[in-house]
């Protein structure tokens, strides 16, 4: 038999506490990963929720950019409009240019009682028929008794013309077939450049 010692019971109460130290680390340890874990499925469901949140936050971009080009396309229409106002105008200026011009050669030009004046009708279908096409500095070279010719109702020929297309002169010709303008062919006095 071994005396009792001391050092013995030292031994014998340490180890006691060894495993009860043991134990409570044991314990402490599954509490972590419990608390890890439940960690765990915590965030999950937060990260869903957040993804709930972000499909929010789209839908309030896509809100935004809905409501933008909105906002875009009402400024385009009114551009739109900005634009056809502006080529009224522009239009309005080469009629009141052409009118003018026409106007003062009338005025310029001496009136002979002999001759016999054409019908006013035709020279006004063609130069109508140019201006609707965007000429302007309409002059109808045509002499006067071929377009009292030319207005009857079964007349064919043609009527020539000397008009302005922005800054280029054209020269060419209003084909008439049994009275009617059939269509306008015209071409620049300088075809070709050297």
């Amino acid at each position: 038999m071994i005396p009792h010692t001391p050092c013995l019971a030292l031994i014998d109460s340490s180890s006691g506490s060894a495993e009860l130290l043991l134990g409570v680390l044991v314990l402490l340890v599954v509490m972590v990963a419990a608390l890890q874990i439940a960690g765990r499925r915590r965030l999950g469901q937060l990260e869903m929720r957040l993804q709930k949140l972000d499909a929010l936050e789209k839908l309030g971009e896509i809100q935004e950019l809905l409501a933008k080009a909105a906002a875009d396309r009402g400024d385009l229409d009114q551009r739109r409009l900005e634009h056809v106002l502006v080529d009224v105008r522009d239009g309005i200026k080469r009629l009141e240019g052409s009118i003018l011009g026409v106007l003062e050669r009338q005025a310029a030009s001496p009136v002979e009682v002999a001759t016999p004046r054409p019908d006013p009708t035709l020279r006004e279908r063609v130069v109508n028929r140019l201006l609707a096409l965007g000429y302007t500095d309409i002059r109808v070279v045509t002499e006067a008794d071929e377009l009292q010719e030319l207005s009857r109702e079964d007349a064919d020929g043609s009527i020539v013309v000397e008009v302005h297309q922005g800054s280029s002169q054209l020269k060419g010709r209003v084909l008439l077939r049994g009275g009617t303008i059939t269509d306008v062919d015209l071409n620049s006095f300088y075809p070709i450049f050297p």
